[in-house]
């Protein structure tokens, strides 16, 4: 075995058996954590080489988690049948471990550990080292600010790809993290802004499927065969689509959340580009094709003005305003 890998894993057991005296051998954290170090230590005798070794997937899955798993029992009450008072380096271990995990990138998540170090060799014992960390509130900076580093640039990318469910998601977290005075309120708004996002984002994958999308994939095939099956496909989606929602063509390619799909997801996938241009030939393209697949047949009907304005969260979501209405619905129900 590589003398590197063996120093690593040998860090990790001691923080193990350190954590094994604070809360006992059959703390469930601690069970799950003893069983990837032992993964870890079969692939080691496995993969002889370091280089090998570190970029093995497997082994990089289980490092994170068993850094992760080191986090949380550093966070644990000690069992009082087990109390002892641990040195400062015990208590350390586990930060030190998650440190060296970390991307070099995510400067200020490492900064918050560099904090940790300096208590570290300021405390005399772990009481000490805990105490100062809590008054800092570093157990609280450690999580926020590494949520806060791992969402950076995420907006962006959610508006590039025209997914204004996670924009609305990105930006609650990026509000509410910060003001965050426990972990288990971080944990709190985490959870309930996944959930939201989580449904809200299975109800827009539903609009887009049975409206732009359907009707843009049906002229797709249109225009690669003229056939008459691909002909009345469009037709049919029109049909539909006009009678669901209550827009003309004309109408449902100005919905704002339809043009915005139309520019950034389906304009890319054809063109290769994201730009109006390029969007408005295609939105052009695909109306003078349901013009072309309509020639002769009867008008669309249209359904009723009350269709433009659907439901979500129980609450009326007018087409018009859907990017208003994702940052809203949910919330008047808390």
């Amino acid at each position: 075995m590589d003398d590197t890998i063996k120093q690593m894993l040998s860090g990790y057991h001691e923080a193990l058996m350190a954590y094994k005296q604070k809360v006992g051998e059959s703390h469930a954290k601690l069970m799950k954590a003893f069983a990837i170090y032992e993964k870890l230590c079969k692939k080691a005798e496995l993969l002889k080489d370091a280089m090998t070794f570190y970029s093995d997937k497997e082994v990089t899955t289980s490092m994170a988690d068993l850094s992760a798993l080191l986090v949380d029992l550093a966070q644990e009450k000690q069992d009082a049948a087990l109390a002892t008072i641990p040195s400062v380096a015990q208590a350390a271990s586990a930060y030190h471990i998650a440190y060296e995990q970390l991307p070099l990138n995510m400067k200020k998540t490492r900064s918050v550990y560099e904090r940790i170090f300096e208590i570290e060799k300021q405390s005399d014992n772990a009481l000490t080292f805990l105490r100062t960390m809590a008054d800092e509130r570093i157990f609280i900076q450690l999580s926020a600010i590494q949520y806060l580093e791992q969402l950076e640039g995420k907006n962006e990318e959610a508006q590039s790809h025209s997914v204004p469910v996670m924009v609305n998601y990105y930006e609650k977290m990026n509000e509410k993290i910060p003001k965050a005075l426990s972990i288990a309120e971080l944990e709190y708004h985490a959870n309930l802004e996944s959930e939201i996002a989580l449904y809200q984002n299975l109800w827009d994958t539903t609009l887009l499927n049975t409206s732009i999308t359907l009707l843009c994939n049906a002229i797709a095939g249109w225009l690669l065969t003229q056939s008459e099956d691909d002909r009345e496909e469009v037709e049919n989606a029109y049909r539909f689509v006009a009678h669901m929602y209550g827009l003309d063509m004309d109408e449902l390619f100005a919905v704002p959340r339809f043009k915005d799909y139309v520019v950034k997801v389906i304009s890319k996938s054809i063109n290769n580009v994201q730009s109006m241009e390029s969007a408005e030939a295609l939105i052009t393209q695909c109306k003078n094709a349901i013009k072309a697949c309509m020639n002769g047949c009867n008008p669309v009907e249209k359904g009723p003005v009350k269709y433009r304005t659907l439901l979500l969260w129980g609450r009326e979501a007018p087409l018009q305003i859907l990017d208003d209405v994702y940052k809203t619905n949910a919330y008047k129900m808390l």
